[in-house]
C-alpha cells in the first residue's frame, strides 16, 4: 500500500508542475489557450482538461507535444518550477 501511495504522490507532484508550468508558459507567451490549441494541434478540450482537472492523467505523447510546443524539455516541464 505504501508503494502505491508514494507513486500517487509522485504523480500528483508531476501533474502540479505540468499545470503550473503550462499556465506560466502561456502567460509568458502572451497567447490565449485558443491560440495555443490552434498552433499546437491540440483540441481546446484537451488543453482545458489538463490545466483545469486535477484528476487528469495526460498521455506521455501529449506531454511531449506540449514540451515541444513551448520549446522546453519534458523533464523541465514536469519536474521544475519554470517561473523561477
Amino acid at each position: 500500500v505504501l508503494i502505491n501511495s508514494n507513486m500517487e504522490v509522485q504523480r500528483r507532484i508531476i501533474y502540479i508542475f505540468l499545470v503550473k508550468n503550462m499556465i506560466f508558459l502561456k502567460e509568458k507567451s502572451g497567447k490565449s489557450w485558443a491560440t495555443i490549441s490552434n498552433e499546437s494541434g491540440f483540441s481546446r478540450r484537451t488543453i482545458e482538461s489538463i490545466y483545469s482537472n486535477d484528476k487528469c492523467n495526460p498521455r506521455i505523447e501529449t506531454v511531449k507535444r506540449i514540451a515541444s510546443y513551448f520549446n522546453v524539455s519534458i523533464d523541465d516541464l514536469i519536474n521544475k518550477d519554470l517561473s523561477k
